[in-house]
């Protein structure tokens, strides 16, 4: 495609005229409501639509009301940031996670380039709204707006790519002063938005764990996750666990450890692999590729972005959340051959989980596996791995299909998952494999020093 008569419809455009932006001094009140820019009132973001907020954020093209191009009763959320999408009106509801929940899993830069108004606003949002409210804080406007940002500049990059090059300095040069500055900040927003958290349990790491939690977290990984997961294996790394027919221990031989993260959208990649090895052999690395989840069925049913719900229980179509160990390969029917074995090793947890299926001792037996996403006809969970070694990992994609409560993963990433993530099964039966760890709603509200809880299925010494 050829994008230089759009170039020269940016220069002829910005030559007519100016940025607007809001004064310096009303940033620090500054909050979004949906994506729309609005105030701050006793910490609580006002409805754009008020005469005082109006005032104050004039310059910003709002629609005349809160409906915009929607029915009455629904709310619009702004289309530069989440797509054209309704919700329905409710004072109750947080529009910007509604917002984003709803909102398509990338924003199609095309649009940028076809209509420059889009992209005279996106400047102003990035100079003077987003930049200096995400540069000294973390807060979930924040993480939507420049995760989305993120993607609108590798976007362009890769549509430009003909034109790109890099500079003296590092930046991107891609033969346009106003795409580079829409690109070149948001490349800036991407270290200034999130900075990354040292919790007090860090202090405590080793200088190769120290180096795994970063780059774990420079991989939008949850800090979290990563202690509960590093808590386990150290405390049962030498044990053995039961299973229905045979014993399981984590390989001491294998150099990963998974971490599923079911809190974050399939829109985004969240099934993470860290290498423990030495630093010789690869060690600290860590590599995140796109997962799906089970669909459930009746009232518990899962979309194809956010997993709500959560089962042990056969016959949901939910996936199970917990730790386990990834065991052997097996051939099973097309379209889901080969796949790998999964073994859970917790029960529900004594005094806390009044569902006794809240475990995931049933993993096995329930058939939950791990395997390609692909259906008959095509893939149905897309996206390349994305590495801790790379300057600008891309970390957002499609959302995936569905499943009847088994973790997918793309085509594409199935050769890494065949070479070094499979367990193995021995001949006096005990099964070894590297330690997974699924990652839910339940798990997230678990202590920083969670290493499994009471109902873990060690075996007893005999």
């Amino acid at each position: 495609m050829n994008f230089f008569p759009f170039i020269t419809i940016f220069i002829l455009f910005f030559a007519l005229t100016e940025t607007k932006a809001l004064e310096k001094n009303e940033l620090n009140e500054l909050c979004f409501f949906g994506g729309w820019p609005s105030i701050k009132k006793d910490n609580k973001c006002l409805r754009p639509w008020k005469k005082k907020v109006e005032a104050k954020i004039k310059s910003y093209n709002l629609p005349d009301d809160q409906s915009g191009e929607c029915r009455k009763k629904y709310f619009r959320c702004n289309p530069l940031i989440f797509g054209a999408k309704c919700i329905k009106w409710n004072r109750r509801t947080d529009y910007n996670v509604a917002c984003a929940e709803s909102s398509p899993p990338y924003f199609r830069a095309i649009e940028l380039l076809n209509d420059p108004s889009s992209l005279e606003q996106h400047n102003a949002l990035l100079e003077e709204l987003v930049t200096p409210k995400c540069r000294d804080e973390s807060s979930y406007e924040c993480d939507v707006i420049s995760s989305y940002l993120i993607q609108v500049k590798e976007q362009i990059i890769q549509q430009t790519s003909n034109m790109c090059k890099i500079d003296s300095t590092g930046l991107i040069d891609i033969g346009n002063r106003n795409l580079n500055m829409l690109v070149n900040t948001t490349t800036k927003l991407e270290t200034l938005s999130k900075p990354i958290f040292h919790p007090d349990e860090y202090d405590s790491l080793n200088k190769t764990e120290k180096k795994l939690f970063n780059n774990f977290v420079k991989l939008k990984g949850n800090p979290k996750a990563f202690f509960h997961a590093l808590c386990f294996y150290k405390k049962h790394k030498e044990k053995m666990f039961e299973q229905n027919g045979g014993d399981l221990k984590i390989d001491p031989k294998n150099c990963h450890i998974l971490i599923n993260d079911y809190t974050k959208s399939s829109t985004q990649k969240r099934f993470y692999s860290l290498n423990i090895c030495p630093p010789e052999k690869g060690g600290g690395e860590v590599l995140v590729m796109p997962s799906s989840h089970g669909g459930g069925k009746g009232n518990k049913t899962n979309d194809k972005g956010i997993a709500r719900h959560f089962s042990d229980k056969p016959g949901t179509n939910l996936s199970p959340t917990g730790f386990l160990i990834i065991g052997q390969q097996y051939r099973g029917k097309a379209p889901w051959k080969p796949g790998i074995k999964l073994h859970g090793l917790q029960n529900a947890e004594e005094g806390v989980d009044k569902n006794r299926f809240m475990g995931n001792r049933n993993t096995y037996a329930r058939g939950v596996v791990l395997h390609k996403s692909k259906n008959f006809k095509r893939d149905y969970c897309e996206g390349s791995i994305s590495s801790s070694r790379e300057q600008r990992p891309i970390l957002n994609g499609e959302k995936c299909g569905r499943t009847h409560g088994c973790l997918g993963v793309p085509s594409t990433s199935w050769d890494f998952i065949d070479k070094h993530l499979k367990g193995k099964e021995e001949k006096n039966g005990l099964v070894t494999g590297p330690l997974l760890y699924t990652f839910g709603p339940k798990q997230a509200n678990k202590p920083m020093n969670y290493c499994g809880g009471n109902n873990i299925r060690v075996k007893k010494e005999e």
